[in-house]
């Protein structure tokens, strides 16, 4: 009798009795994050303990790990998140960006001071006037 995906699941955890993760014992990728066969085919371990416990995936959204810990799976730490939201989280260069408040010197990145340029990416327009004055 094939064991049923709970107990596969819990039987392949240890629980940090800290921050309450529940940490992947078994197979994981370079990046940290558990994986196991289920339903077919490899599957990231968080996914599957997403809809073991929470429920079914919706399309257009990943799943977040909320405690940035890739080898839990404790489904009170996972999020169903776009993957904007995702990024935005997280700690890379996109994220630390969109949560700068003030240019590298030390104008603020809102109101009047902030210039959005077309691809996206903001500007300080005070370090711009500065930076056309030198040219001059």
């Amino acid at each position: 009798m094939k064991t049923p995906i709970r107990t596969r699941l819990v039987m392949n955890i240890l629980i940090d009795r800290v921050t309450e993760c529940w940490l992947w014992q078994k197979s994981k990728n370079a990046q940290g994050y558990g994986h196991l066969h289920f339903e077919g085919r490899l599957q990231p371990a968080h996914r599957v303990s997403y809809v073991t416990f929470i429920g079914p995936l919706t399309k257009n959204l990943t799943i977040d790990h909320k405690c940035r810990v890739p080898s839990c799976i404790n489904p009170d730490h996972l999020d169903a998140v776009s993957m904007r939201e995702n990024i935005l989280r997280g700690n890379g260069l996109a994220a630390i960006q969109a949560r700068q408040t003030h240019c590298k010197r030390g104008h603020p990145l809102s109101g009047a001071n902030l210039y959005i340029e077309p691809n996206g990416r903001r500007k300080c327009r005070a370090c711009i006037r500065l930076h056309r004055q030198h040219e001059t």
